[in-house]
């Protein structure tokens, strides 16, 4: 199921992950965000993910 567009950019060590929701997430949703942003980071050899939902 699609429930949002995201995007990462990374800004220095960090990896910002904004997700853009179609509707509210809810906070088991918002949870599995947290850890999906920390692996994108580590892929991408940040060494921290902030996640920005809007």
């Amino acid at each position: 199921e699609i429930v949002g567009t995201w995007r990462a950019r990374a800004s220095g060590r960090r990896m910002e992950v904004t997700v853009t929701g179609f509707d509210a997430l809810s906070a088991a949703l918002r949870r599995a965000l947290e850890t999906e942003a920390q692996t994108v980071a580590e892929v991408r050899g940040a060494k921290e993910a902030l996640l920005r939902v809007e």
